[in-house]
């Protein structure tokens, strides 16, 4: 019997050490449950929260997208150099460089060809600008704006090449010289020998060019309002290349049997010959351009010269061939200052019959596949 009772009393705390285990184990489930869950109102601010904190991180990190946003501003009573990436994902902007400082901004150029925090182009408008995709760079080259001379530096036409990292987000001034030469406004171009890279060749100060970047990552310029070789200040029609990823020169191009001319500011062009070899548009500025998927650079109308050396508006539509270094003239004429002939919305017609009128400082798409040119506004 005293077995008996011994085994029912161990039986009897067993299965109440059981039960309260089993309630001390409820308890804790049930107060974990209580003071850690999140509440549907709360949830939803904790979610806001770690989206906020997520869009925050992306600024640092995505100062890389949409390279050509990088801006020079300049005002003729205020000028700026700031550069500001705009995210795409988050929409919005960063300040990452530059002065905020409005009106006066002479550059800093420090030591060619050498990367430096320090260092900045002066404040500018009007620039010619290139993106070189494989390197994360951007190239700057001119504008209207101030070169390096400090205190005693004003505004004039720009013959100076930049580079910017986005990686870095420092700047290079490129120059051949080995000594900073900082008076680089208004200068002559220098033109060598034609198609031919050269280490002393640059073009002369300019603003308003037509500027294009290629698939093979080089970089071509056309025209603007500047200087050529020699003389007064002009509308210009030189064209030139530069490789960032080649020899790094300025080389002029399209010298054919109306190259060397393109020396001079102010020439005509050249709409009907025996020889393609002699077409050519005249000087001008502010044209309405873009690139094509096989290379072709397009351009239509801009503010200068057709076939005589009359300064207009105009309304031709040339294309010039990188492979063979020829234009070509694809629609429009040399006529200047004619209003457009738009027909029925939404009906297409032959160039000779409708067309857009002439114009400068327009916006020119070029759809990637279809090689469809679209025009926006523009001045007319």
């Amino acid at each position: 019997n005293k077995q008996e009772k011994r085994g029912k009393k161990e039986r009897m705390v067993l299965k109440k050490d059981t039960i309260q285990l089993i309630i001390h184990t409820i308890l804790i489930i049930f107060f974990i449950y209580k003071f850690t869950r999140i509440p549907i109102h709360d949830k939803n601010e904790f979610l806001e929260r770690k989206q906020k904190q997520k869009t925050k991180r992306n600024q640092h990190i995505n100062t890389y997208i949409n390279k050509q946003n990088t801006i020079k501003n300049y005002f003729y009573a205020e000028a700026y150099d700031i550069v500001s990436p705009f995210t795409q994902k988050s929409l919005y902007w960063g300040w990452i460089a530059g002065s905020n400082a409005r009106a006066f901004n002479p550059g800093i150029y420090n030591t060619p060809n050498v990367e430096s925090s320090t260092t900045t182009p002066g404040a500018r408008t009007y620039v010619s600008s290139w993106t070189v995709e494989s390197k994360a760079q951007i190239y700057m080259f001119g504008g209207l704006g101030y070169d390096g001379n400090g205190a005693t530096s004003t505004t004039g036409f720009l013959s100076d090449l930049w580079r910017f990292d986005i990686n870095t987000l420092n700047w290079t001034f490129i120059s051949s010289e080995t000594t900073v030469n900082t008076n680089l406004m208004d200068q002559y171009a220098v033109y060598g020998f034609g198609n031919t890279p050269d280490a002393e060749n640059h073009p002369g100060g300019r603003q308003q060019t037509a500027y294009f970047m290629d698939s093979n990552e080089v970089m071509w310029m056309f025209g603007g309002d500047g200087y050529a070789s020699s003389g007064a200040r002009g509308y210009l029609r030189d064209m030139w290349k530069y490789d960032p990823n080649g020899v790094a020169q300025w080389e002029p191009s399209n010298y054919h049997a109306p190259g060397p001319s393109s020396q001079f500011v102010d020439q005509p062009g050249t709409y009907a010959s025996g020889t393609q070899s002699d077409l050519i548009p005249g000087a001008r500025a502010a044209m309405t351009f873009g690139i094509d998927s096989t290379n072709k650079l397009w351009m239509y109308g801009g503010i200068g010269m057709t076939s005589t050396a009359n300064a207009a508006s105009c309304r031709d539509l040339w294309y010039y061939d990188t492979t063979t270094n020829l234009w070509h003239l694809e629609a429009g004429d040399d006529q200047q200052d004619i209003a457009s002939s738009f027909g029925t919305q939404g009906v297409t017609y032959p160039a000779t019959t409708h067309f857009p009128g002439s114009r400068d400082r327009a916006a020119m798409f070029i759809h990637p596949n279809a090689n469809i040119i679209y025009i926006f506004g523009g001045f007319s």
